[in-house]
């Protein structure tokens, strides 16, 4: 239960520390989702075993050999963040449009098709860039709290240590704004704080804005053995930017507290990287109307740089305004998230579209953060017992009216947690449409993916989580070219 608590707490705690990172942005950078073209993402990413797709140099590489000639692609797209947050009774909504670039790629395939049996009919060499996970949205909580207050938490914290040595990151930012207006010797002889909010009783918010997103440059190579068994490798370059705005508030809104009117805390926190990671893939097709495959993903291995500062005002009743920041802090780290296994079956029916099944395996709680001296024992042994194996379903289809493909996708991705610790189960449904020429291709998708999450304001032990609903709609075209 400890273990379980901790988490929970490093989920909702305003995510500064001598280090900025918690179990959670190891999650964050490790579930990546379905990325590329609009005819992939409309099959919810079920093509496993379907191949001749460029997403699929970032899912299973053997797909570029079922590539015939050489292919561009190029997808941009339009996604829609919402969140709704459901906080002591109190519903507040927010949102956040941007657009995105998913895919831009292009994929040349060498040799003659017309070769004997039993040899390599053809090969092919691909490269470009798919996108793997959005981070963008805007999240606003707000409700009561009649027993508590964050300062609680801050007291907690601070007891037993002298003002000069209290964290620069938050509780003496506290005791420079005078939000911890005096100093007692506790029962036990340890120095304790006051606080501007002895009871509680405050009307508390949070707006937080997320930007950026995670992009993987591929290199693939792939082969085409009698048109049997296709086989392909990738090199992925992932790089990452992930920045996080938050502000914390809380306010007397009854004119109820003596000489308190309001605290604000507002976080920032910007990191960036890049890693390096292999695919491997397989598919075979003992028959024309189905294909079976298989791939393995390496862990990526990413190199993170953070920025983080943090700021606290307090205003009282007279109007005073106390103001006091921390140092901008800096810290390099890297990052090993899980890797990943994946089978897939793909049914071929005729000239009339297929079905494709991937199942995907990812153990989450294998993710580790490193340093040279080792800060991270105490995080990592957090994502190692509270985070579990994940099951992930994709199941897609597409109808061949030609010139007209209809598309459609389903995907589940299971909770990374154990013991129902939170929520985080996603559900993507995926449509599209797209024409087909001898020499171009345009298509569209519309992808929907949302899922819950409880968000704890800070430690769960003094405040109840706030139940937020997510959703994600994007809206993807994909131009391509036959060369």
């Amino acid at each position: 239960m400890k273990n379980k608590a901790l988490i929970i707490a490093m989920l909702g705690m305003l995510p500064l520390f001598t280090f900025a990172q918690l179990p959670f942005d190891a999650l964050r950078f490790s579930m990546t989702g379905p990325g590329g073209t609009a005819r992939y993402l409309a099959t919810a990413g079920a093509f496993g075993a379907i191949g001749a797709d460029f997403s699929t140099l970032s899912a299973n590489p053997a797909g570029i050999g079922l590539f015939r000639t050489t292919e561009f692609t190029l997808t941009p797209g339009l996604t829609y963040n919402s969140a709704t947050a459901n906080y002591g009774g109190m519903l507040t909504e927010d949102d956040k449009y941007k657009l995105n670039m998913h895919n831009a790629g292009v994929v040349f395939a060498f040799g003659n098709r017309s070769v004997k049996n039993g040899s390599w009919k053809r090969f092919q060499f691909g490269f470009g860039m798919n996108q793997l996970a959005d981070f963008s949205g805007n999240t606003t909580i707000e409700g009561d709290n009649p027993y508590g207050s964050i300062l609680m938490e801050y007291q907690k914290k601070a007891a037993g240590i002298a003002p000069k040595n209290l964290d620069l990151y938050d509780t003496k930012l506290a005791w420079d704004t005078y939000l911890f207006p005096d100093t007692f010797s506790g029962s036990n002889g340890m120095i304790q704080y006051t606080s501007a909010i002895p009871n509680g009783g405050v009307r508390q918010m949070k707006y937080i804005e997320r930007k950026g997103g995670m992009n993987e440059v591929v290199l693939s190579l792939g082969g085409n053995y009698n048109d049997r068994i296709y086989l392909g490798g990738t090199i992925g370059f992932p790089t990452l930017h992930y920045r996080e705005d938050a502000s914390y508030r809380e306010v007397d809104a009854g004119d109820t507290i003596a000489t308190f009117k309001s605290l604000t805390i507002n976080d920032y926190l910007n990191t960036s990287g890049s890693g390096i990671n292999f695919k491997f893939g397989i598919i075979a097709r003992p028959f024309d109307w189905i294909r079976i495959g298989g791939a393995i993903h390496t862990p990526t291995f990413f190199s993170l740089h953070d920025e983080y500062s943090r700021s606290m005002k307090h205003r009282n009743d007279v109007g005073q305004e106390l103001f006091a920041s921390s140092p901008t802090g800096y810290y390099d780290y890297s990052l090993r998230t899980p890797m990943k296994a994946i089978v897939s079956l793909g049914f071929i029916i005729g000239k009339f579209g297929f079905i494709g099944i991937d199942y995907e395996a990812v153990d989450y709680s294998a993710a580790r953060f490193e340093t040279k001296n080792d800060h991270f024992t105490d995080v990592n042994r957090v994502i190692r017992e509270d985070y579990h194996e994940a099951s992930n379903l994709r199941i897609g289809g597409e109808l061949n009216l030609n010139p007209i493909r209809l598309r459609a996708g389903y995907a589940l991705y299971g909770s990374p947690y154990t013991n129902g610790l939170n929520d985080f189960e996603k559900s993507t449904l995926a449509f599209g449409l797209g024409f087909k020429d001898k020499n171009y291709f345009l298509d569209f998708s519309w992808v929907m993916t949302s899922y819950g999450e409880n968000y704890y304001l800070y430690d769960p032990e003094m405040v109840l989580p706030a139940q937020i609903d997510n959703m994600s709609t994007g809206m993807i075209m994909t131009l391509g070219f036959k060369l």
